[in-house]
């Protein structure tokens, strides 16, 4: 087990850094001047301070140079400092991480745990009436863009009813007492939540009646019914077993680009996360913000991977050590 683990922990420290270097190629050759946004707006600033502001920020250097003392930095767990927010790109990227947290985890909990219940009822009659309709409606879900769903409850929910408010976390005139401002948050989550869930749900109920079906037509299945066992019993107890290891695959897929924030969901709601921060990073240049946030993505992708694994195996102890590679 501790081989295994070490053997994936190498194989996700040669993603992590193949990842940065590619990443942040792409970063510094984007289009723009971020010199530009950090000065601000009004009239173009004289060249030399230009040029003083470039070498301030380390922008004068090569790209192929900058690159290596970025790397450096990364060692040191230093992902450096902001353009813009002139603060800690680490504090910056944890302090909306925890925003993006409670989205994603509740979109993830929902999701995947409403996904399986509705294929379990799908197919538990095959090609009726209601696997048509679950089945249909989890394809238009999936097929929604997530900020046009997010936009239309905006409109119905915010707007014609006054429900609910249509972004942000907390309305600042909120009492500040722990019941009170409570309330108001769980009423801003509702409708981002509800963005992210529909999405998700689609794919992950698709995904689930899929395998599913596959796994009901193995000759164990077969062999269940035949020893007269209750349908209910042979979904639950047998096929189900047998499906959730890529269903836990998939939702754990899922998870990795919740927890990056999704960028359209969050700024169609003005959700203080990391999808918002990185959208305004992109808008303004914010090279170390995009490159912190890309690569605290990606090392969360690893360890949820590694989890993943690790899951497959107590799930299903056949699953041999070796052959998880």
């Amino acid at each position: 087990m501790i081989k295994y683990i070490v053997s994936r922990l190498l194989q996700g420290l040669v993603t992590v850094i193949l990842s940065v270097i590619i990443l942040f190629f792409i970063i510094n050759l984007a289009p723009g001047d971020p010199i530009i946004f950090i000065v601000g707006g009004g009239e173009p600033p004289p060249p030399e301070i230009v040029e003083m502001l470039r070498a301030e920020y380390g922008l004068d250097r090569p790209v192929h140079e900058r690159l290596v003392i970025y790397t450096s930095k990364l060692l040191r767990f230093d992902l450096g400092y902001s353009f813009i927010y002139k603060v800690s790109v680490f504090d910056l990227v944890v302090g909306r991480l925890k925003a993006t947290v409670v989205l994603a985890m509740l979109s993830y909990v929902i999701s995947t745990l409403l996904g399986v219940l509705l294929a379990i009822v799908a197919v538990r009659r095959p090609g009726f009436l209601i696997d048509k309709l679950i089945n249909g409606l989890s394809t238009v879900f999936f097929s929604l863009p997530s900020f046009w769903v997010g936009q239309i409850l905006i409109l119905v929910f915010a707007v014609r009813l006054g429900l609910l408010p249509t972004g942000g976390l907390v309305d600042p005139r909120t009492p500040p007492e722990t019941i009170p401002r409570l309330l108001d948050v769980l009423r801003h989550t509702i409708l981002p939540l509800i963005t992210l869930t529909l999405v998700y749900l689609g794919l992950m109920t698709r995904l689930s009646r899929s395998l599913l079906i596959e796994t009901l037509q193995e000759d164990f299945i077969t062999t269940a019914r035949a020893k007269g066992l209750n349908e209910n019993l042979v979904i639950s107890k047998h096929a189900l077993r047998v499906a959730m290891l890529p269903i836990i695959t998939m939702a754990n897929f899922n998870l990795a680009f919740l927890l990056s924030g999704s960028i359209l969901v969050e700024t169609v709601f003005s959700w203080p996360g990391v999808g918002t921060l990185l959208y305004d990073s992109i808008l303004k240049r914010d090279y170390p913000v995009m490159a912190g946030i890309f690569y605290m993505t990606i090392l969360l992708s690893v360890i949820i991977n590694l989890i993943t694994d690790l899951i497959y195996l107590a799930l299903d102890p056949r699953v041999k050590l070796g052959e998880r590679r």
